[in-house]
C-alpha cells in the first residue's frame, strides 16, 4: 500500500480535504500518525500497524474515523484530534497484544507479501501457531501471497489454531465470456508438502483445467504422481512428516549434499543466496566451486552402475581439484559421502514405487560399489582418524592447548591488530578444548551449554526438562532437573571463561565511563544523560553472545563451532599429532577406564544412551547420583592432569583440610618416623584419586607426606606451611 507523506502538518492537510483539492489516495502528515485514505465517496481515517506478537510483515488496516469528503474546516479539525487520541489508545494496546478498543469501527486485514521458500513458510507457521496462546487472536488467520517469479500464483493461509494450506485462486468465463467471481483450490497441506510439491500442484492444475477454462475436481488423479526425480526424493526426506523430525543441521547437511552437488548451476547458487540470507551474510564469489553433476531433476530410476560409476570418478576429481587449490589433503569422503545420500535417495523411491506397483522391481546400482570397490573409503564411510592418544603424548598435546591459548599472529599474517596480543579465537577455542578434555562432552553439547544453567557457587551444570533437548541423548535422562557437579579442572575452565568475558565487557565499557567521566567533570552535571549512556552500554553488553553461551565465537555474536577445523589444524600443527574435536571426548573415556569405572558410570558422565535389555537388566537401576558422579569424575581429570602435568596437578591431587594436617601432625613420631598411623590415614578414600594418579603405592604417599610433614611440626601455622611447600617441593598440598 502506497502512502504519500504530506509536505506540511495535519492542519495544512485538513485545509486542502476541505477545500476538495486533495486526489484519490492516502496521506500521512509528518506531524501525526493517522493515514488519510481519501475515496471518491468518503474519507477513512487509519491506523497502520499490528499487534507486537505478529509476524513482522503484517500490516492491519485499523479504521478509527469516516467523514464525507466536502465537511467544514473545524469539523475535520476536531475529528482529527479524537482520531489521534485514539491512535494513541489503539497503540498502547496493540504494544501489549490486547484487542484494539471498541470505538475502531473495523479492520483491514491485506494479504501479506512473501518470498516463499520452505524456510520463510515455516518460519511464519511458527509464529502465526504461537498466537493461539494469545488471548483474542486464538482464531487469527493470515493470508500470503507468494512474491517469487516462479510462485505459480500460490497463495498461503495460516490459522493460529494449527492448519496452513497451500491455495491457488482462479476465475473462468461463462457461456456470455463474463469472468466468473473469484474461486479457490487448496493445492497441499503446508505443514506436511514441501513448497516445490505445491508448486507442481498448482503448475498441473492451471495447465490441465484452468487454463482449459476447466472448473478443477475436487480430488483427481494426476498423471505421474508417483515421486520420481531425486529433487522430489530429497524434499521427502527432509521435509515430509518423517523430515519434520530431523535436527537442522541434519537437514542442513542434507540440502547442502542435493544443492551443492547434486544440482546444476541455479541449484547450487540459489540455495547459497538462500543460506546468505538466513545468515545475514554479505553475497560472495562462488566462481570455481561448483562442482555439480546435475542429475537433481532426473528420475531415480534412470541412473545406472555404469554412469555412476563415471559420475563418481568424476566429483573426486573435481573435489580434489578444488581441496589443492586451497591446500586441503583430499580423502574422497565427499564423493562418498554424496553417492551414499544418492543410495539412501533410490532405496527410498523404490519403496514408494513398491507401494503403488507391487511388481516393481529395481536394484540399487550404488550396492555395486562395494562389490567392485569402487569407494574411496570401505562401505564409502570415513575412515575415522585414531581419537585416542599413547600416554606419552599427553604432555604435548597440553604444551599445545597452552600455546593455542597464547598464540600470536606474526609480522606476514597481514592482521598487525593481533601481532602484539593473544587472539581472541585462539584463546577461546583452547579453553573449549580444554573443557572437553576433563569433560568427555560431545562438542555440539558443550557449545549449547548457557551461563543460565551454571551454579559458580556449586561448581554444576544443570539441564532442566526443557533444557534437555540441547543434549543429543537428553530423552534418556528421567531427572527433572538433572545437575552434573564438575570436576575441578573443568570448574577452573568456567572461571577463566568468567574473567575472560568480563575483560571483554570492560572493553565494551569503557568507552561509555570515559564519556561518564567527562559529565562529571562538568560545572552542571547532566544525570539524564548519564543514565542514558549507561542504558546504552548495558544494552551494547546484553547483546554479546558470552552473556548467554558458555562458549562463544571471536566475534561474540553468537555460540562457539562445535567443529572449528581452522583451531583443530593450528592445534595439529603445533603439536604434530592428529587431533578432532571428538578426539578429546575418546581421550576422557578411554582413561575413565582406565582408572576403573564401570560402562554405566563412563555412559552417566559423557549422555550415552543407557541400553537396557534382558542381558543387563541393572544397568536400568544404576541412576547413580550428583555427588558420586563429581567423585568418579575427578578420578579421571586427576589421571588426565598426571598425564599431562598441567598446571593443575599442584591444586587438585591432595585436598587437605585442617582437621585432616592435625590428625597427621599427631600420628607422627620425632624420634621413630614410624608410619603405620600414616598409612592407616592414607587409606581414606579421600587420597584414592591421588594414590591413582602418582602411580604410588600408599605406603610410598604416606612416606612422602611423612618427610614433609615433619617440617610442619615446627611451624604451627599449619596453613602457610602448606602453601609453602606446594610453592617449593611441589607436593601437591592444598588446604581446603
Amino acid at each position: 500500500m502506497h502512502v504519500q507523506t504530506f509536505n506540511g502538518n495535519v492542519a495544512e492537510l485538513l485545509a486542502q480535504l476541505s477545500s476538495d483539492t486533495l486526489l484519490v489516495g492516502r496521506y500521512c502528515a509528518s506531524d501525526s500518525p493517522v493515514v488519510i485514505n481519501v475515496k471518491k465517496a468518503n474519507v477513512e481515517l487509519l491506523w497502520i500497524g499490528r499487534p507486537k506478537a505478529f509476524p513482522l510483515n503484517v500490516q492491519w488496516h485499523y479504521v478509527l474515523g469516516v467523514m464525507p469528503r466536502m465537511q467544514d474546516h473545524d469539523a475535520l479539525l476536531k475529528e482529527m484530534a479524537r482520531v489521534e487520541l485514539l491512535s494513541v489508545r489503539l497503540e498502547y494496546s496493540l504494544e501489549r497484544n490486547w484487542l484494539p478498543p471498541k470505538e475502531v469501527l473495523k479492520i483491514v486485514q491485506p494479504i501479506c507479501s512473501l518470498d516463499f521458500s520452505d524456510t520463510a513458510v515455516q518460519t511464519q507457521l511458527k509464529k502465526v501457531f504461537a498466537l493461539a496462546s494469545i488471548e483474542g487472536y486464538e482464531k487469527t488467520v493470515l493470508k500470503y501471497k507468494d512474491t517469487s517469479s516462479n510462485s505459480e500464483g500460490i497463495k498461503l493461509e495460516v490459522r493460529a489454531s494449527g492448519s496452513a494450506s497451500y491455495y491457488i485462486t482462479y476465475r473462468l468465463k461463462d457461456d456470455q465470456g463474463k469472468w466468473s467471481n473469484e474461486s479457490a483450490k487448496v493445492v497441499g497441506n503446508a505443514r506436511t508438502v514441501s513448497l516445490l510439491q505445491a508448486r507442481e500442484e498448482a503448475h498441473y492444475l492451471k495447465a490441465k483445467f484452468i487454463e482449459k477454462n476447466k472448473v478443477p475436481p475436487k480430488t483427481h488423479t494426476r498423471e505421474n504422481k508417483a515421486v520420481r526425480t531425486f529433487r522430489q526424493l530429497h524434499e521427502l526426506h527432509v521435509r515430509s512428516e518423517r523430515g519434520s523430525k530431523l535436527k537442522p543441521g541434519t537437514v542442513a547437511d542434507y540440502d547442502a549434499v542435493a544443492f551443492n552437488y547434486l544440482g546444476k548451476q541455479r541449484d547450487y547458487n540459489q540455495y547459497q543466496k538462500e543460506r546468505q540470507d538466513h545468515h545475514h551474510r554479505a553475497p560472495r564469489s562462488t566462481k570455481g566451486t561448483f562442482v555439480g553433476l546435475g542429475i537433481l531433476d532426473r528420475d531415480f530410476d534412470s541412473l545406472n552402475y555404469t554412469e555412476a560409476k563415471q559420475l563418481h570418478a568424476d566429483l573426486k576429481t573435481a573435489i580434489d581439484l578444488n581441496n589443492q587449490a586451497v591446500g586441503k589433503t583430499s580423502t574422497g569422503r565427499q564423493a562418498d559421502k554424496v553417492f551414499t545420500y544418492v543410495r539412501t535417495l533410490i532405496d527410498k523411491g523404490n519403496l514408494l514405487m513398491q507401494e503403488r506397483d507391487p511388481e516393481w522391481s529395481m536394484r540399487n546400482p550404488i550396492t555395486l560399489f562395494s562389490k567392485e570397490k569402487i569407494w574411496c573409503n570401505p562401505g564409502g564411510n570415513s575412515v575415522r582418524k585414531d581419537k585416542t592418544l599413547p600416554d606419552q603424548c599427553y604432555p604435548t598435546l597440553w604444551r599445545g592447548l597452552q600455546e593455542l591459548r597464547s598464540y600470536r599472529l606474526d609480522n606476514t599474517s597481514g592482521n598487525t591488530r593481533n601481532v602484539h596480543k593473544d587472539v581472541r579465537s585462539y584463546k577461546l577455542n583452547s579453553l573449549f578444548y580444554e573443557f572437553l578434555l576433563y569433560t568427555g562432552f560431545r562438542p555440539e553439547d558443550a557449545v549449547r551449554i548457557e551461563w543460565s544453567q551454571i551454579s559458580m557457587k556449586e561448581g554444576s551444570i544443570t539441564w532442566k526438562a526443557s533444557q534437555r533437548q540441547n543434549i543429543k541423548n537428553g530423552a534418556g535422562i528421567n531427572d527433572e532437573h538433572f545437575v552434573l557437579y564438575l570436576n575441578q579442572q573443568s570448574f577452573q575452565v568456567i572461571k577463566a571463561l568468567d574473567t575472560l568475558y568480563q575483560s571483554y565487557r570492560d572493553e565494551i565499557a569503557e568507552p561509555f565511563e570515559r564519556q561518564v567521566e567527562k559529565i562529571k567533570a562538568e560545572k552542571a552535571v547532566d544525570l539524564n544523560k548519564i543514565k542514558t549512556l549507561q542504558d546504552e552500554r548495558d544494552e551494547d553488553i546484553a547483546r554479546l553472545a558470552c552473556e548467554r553461551y558458555l562458549f562463544c565465537n571471536a566475534y561474540l555474536n553468537n555460540k562457539m563451532k562445535p567443529n572449528p577445523t581452522l583451531f583443530i589444524d593450528r592445534l595439529e600443527g603445533l603439536t604434530d599429532l592428529r587431533i578432532t574435536a571428538a578426539s578429546f571426548r575418546a581421550m576422557f573415556q578411554q582413561k575413565a577406564a582406565e582408572v576403573g569405572l564401570k560402562d554405566y558410570e563412563i555412559k552417566r558422565l559423557v549422555f550415552h544412551k543407557m541400553q537396557v535389555n534382558k542381558s543387563d537388566v541393572q544397568a536400568g537401576y544404576n541412576m547413580t547420583s550428583a555427588s558420586f558422579l563429581k567423585r568418579i569424575s575427578q578420578r579421571v581429570a586427576n589421571k588426565i592432569s598426571a598425564l599431562c602435568r598441567s598446571e593443575f596437578e599442584q591444586e587438585t591431587f591432595m585436598l587437605l583440610d585442617s582437621s585432616m594436617a592435625k590428625r597427621i601432625k599427631n600420628a607422627l613420631d620425632l624420634e621413630t618416623h614410624n608410619k603405620s598411623e600414616v598409612i592407616e590415614l592414607m587409606n581414606d578414600e579421600q587420597y584414592e584419586a591421588f594414590a591413582q594418579a602418582e602411580k604410588r603405592t600408599v605406603e610410598e604417599n604416606a612416606q612422602m607426606m611423612l618427610d614433609d610433614f615433619l617440617q610442619l611440626m615446627q611451624n604451627p601455622a599449619v596453613k602457610s606451611e602448606l602453601e609453602r611447600l606446594n610453592l617449593y617441593k611441589h607436593r601437591h598440598y592444598k588446604v581446603n
